[in-house]
């Protein structure tokens, strides 16, 4: 995704969410193309390129997998993937996302989302749903033999039709995109001392259904505030969070899903001389 970023035509011309949204497609297209097919195949199996080029059963199966038209061309990947991304520039962060998966910005304490979930419980992604030829079965996105929960997403390739655009598909790749300001200062006045600043600091949490099916936006934005307000870094507070989920014996309902979580604080800005 940085690199289809850092090439979409958008961002070089200072396009920060125009850019995010043609990295997302530039993804959904790469992840069509024959060449991204062993890729793919390894990342599912978890296994390296290197392994599947020493094993000729491995390389057998990755060279049939996902899903084919009448002709046997390979037309892309039979799974999918939620994915939230966020990028910051000076005093904002730009993010798009697809799917269930949430950015949530710590501003003080208090919990303000940046994504929504994408999901046919919505009516306008459920209209979109129907209006691509597909149906919408217990707020799921419906085929005759399979159903799925989210209405966008990167692959899920049998619930896009090739001869839709993008935007009219059943399950779209389309990223939602929006920009928020960000207090690069912690959210404490200038002079404070850092101690104080890291006390309030605001932070940017990005994670997976894993996570929100267990915890609300504020009980996840409280726990780690309270976390960064003990000294943790970022990344052991975000740890602290999944482990937290994951613990049967917590106070929060246990998680049976895979959990991925990342927390992102903020920097203070360098000081410009007069």
């Amino acid at each position: 995704m940085r690199e289809a970023l850092l090439g979409s035509p958008s961002y070089k011309t200072g396009q920060l969410e125009e850019g995010l949204a043609e990295a997302f497609l530039a993804v959904e297209q790469r992840m069509k193309e024959p060449a991204a097919r062993h890729e793919l195949y390894c990342l599912r199996e978890g296994i390296s390129p290197e392994q599947l080029r020493s094993n000729s059963s491995l390389a057998s199966q990755a060279s049939n997998y996902g899903i084919m038209d009448g002709q046997g061309g390979y037309l892309g990947p039979k799974a999918g993937a939620a994915a939230s991304v966020a990028a910051v520039r000076g005093d904002r962060v730009c993010v798009a996302h697809v799917g269930d998966s949430r950015c949530v910005l710590g501003d003080n304490g208090r919990a303000v989302a940046l994504t929504r979930d994408h999901k046919a419980s919505d009516p306008e992604e459920a209209k979109r749903v129907v209006r691509a030829g597909l149906s919408v079965v217990r707020n799921r996105v419906a085929t005759s033999n399979s159903s799925l929960a989210m209405t966008r997403s990167l692959g899920d390739t049998k619930y896009k039709a090739a001869d839709q655009p993008v935007h009219k598909q059943a399950v779209t790749p389309v990223p939602e995109t929006s920009t928020a300001p960000v207090d690069m200062l912690g959210g404490a006045a200038a002079g404070t001392p850092a101690v104080q600043q890291l006390g309030v600091a605001d932070f940017l949490l990005l994670a997976c259904d894993g996570l929100w099916d267990c915890m609300s936006n504020q009980q996840a934005v409280t726990y780690v505030s309270v976390a960064l307000e003990r000294g943790m870094s970022p990344g052991d507070a975000a740890l602290a969070l999944v482990e937290e989920v994951l613990d049967p014996h917590s106070a929060t309902p246990a998680s049976s899903d895979n959990i991925t979580a990342l927390c992102v604080q903020f920097a203070p800005m360098p000081e410009v001389s007069a």
